[in-house]
């Protein structure tokens, strides 16, 4: 007897089910600052990772490039202005500048966004 197209695909989904692994969750409780920038590893695959920055009150925005990457940014508090390599006038901006905002962090003790 001679597999249909129909059966080939069935066992193709039956082999990908398998297979596929299982979705993980997790909780976000990231401690707000009063000056600089953290970043904590949320999820991480061979293909993909999230991480969670946590930007002060006008923070700095740690300019720099990915060339094979894709950014997607989420603001889950306030309000975000982005920029590329440029500053606001169109002039060069290196991510350690004075303009940058690089500045040491400085945590809110006790204050979490969750």
């Amino acid at each position: 007897m001679q597999a249909t197209d129909q059966d080939a695909r069935r066992s193709a989904r039956a082999d990908t089910k398998a297979t596929a692994k299982k979705p993980s969750f997790f909780k976000m409780r990231a401690q707000l600052l009063d000056q600089g920038r953290t970043n904590t590893a949320l999820a991480r695959t061979d293909n993909m990772w999230a991480t969670l920055k946590v930007y002060a009150s006008g923070g700095e925005n740690g300019l720099h490039t990915h060339p094979h990457e894709d950014h997607t940014f989420i603001v889950l508090q306030g309000s975000a202005r982005y920029y590329d390599r440029l500053n606001i006038r169109g002039e060069p901006m290196p991510g350690d500048s004075k303009e940058n905002k690089r500045v040491p962090v400085v945590v809110r003790e006790g204050e979490f966004f969750e």
